[in-house]
């Protein structure tokens, strides 16, 4: 009995070693698309392409162009176009380009709608939990008019769980023009 006893706990151990090393891998991946992120920032902050970078709960939005009025509160609704990239390598291209409905990007990126897809804004409820974690976050304190890029490690996105092209753990970028907001 003390044997079997013995091996269960054993087996038990080996459990929870391989979870934790599992999740420490995870959070080594979430770690490394951090400093990419940052370094991506850095970088356009040094080009001139933008100057105000907010961060809220690991979640960062870099304003390209300065919005007006109200600040998009938490829960709030915001209107808008957006470009979404797998931000896993550390950019932003047509080839990270996954989603978008920005008619002027898609034709830059050369998509072309599939038959019953049009071009129109989005609105988001940023009290919705079916939205993505990193833009109820980055989202925030937005304004109408603002141009921004979110970015967010996978943590904040769909973290395990692989979406379409999208790889499990993979950072996001999105491109944002916000068109209205509502409180």
């Amino acid at each position: 009995m003390k044997k079997v006893i013995s091996y269960i706990l054993a087996g038990g151990v080996a459990a929870l070693l391989v979870l934790s090393c599992g999740k420490s891998a995870v959070e080594t991946t979430y770690s490394k698309q951090d400093t990419k992120i940052e370094s991506y920032i850095t970088a356009q902050k040094n080009a001139g392409v933008a100057d105000t970078v907010y961060y809220n709960h690991g979640v960062a939005r870099m304003v390209i162009k300065e919005g007006s009025g109200d600040k998009l509160g938490s829960k709030g609704l915001v209107k808008m176009n957006y470009a979404m990239y797998d931000f896993s390598n550390g950019s932003i291209s047509n080839s990270t380009l996954v989603t978008t409905n920005d008619e002027e990007l898609a034709a830059g990126a050369n998509w072309t709608l599939s038959e019953g897809t049009s071009y129109e804004p989005v609105v988001i409820d940023l009290s919705d939990d079916s939205t993505l974690e990193g833009l109820r976050y980055g989202l925030k304190g937005a304004q109408k008019g603002e141009e921004c890029v979110i970015l967010f490690s996978g943590k904040h996105g769909y973290g395990k769980q692989k979406v379409g092209t999208i790889p499990a753990n993979a950072a996001l970028a999105f491109h944002i023009n916000i068109l209205d907001i509502e409180n």
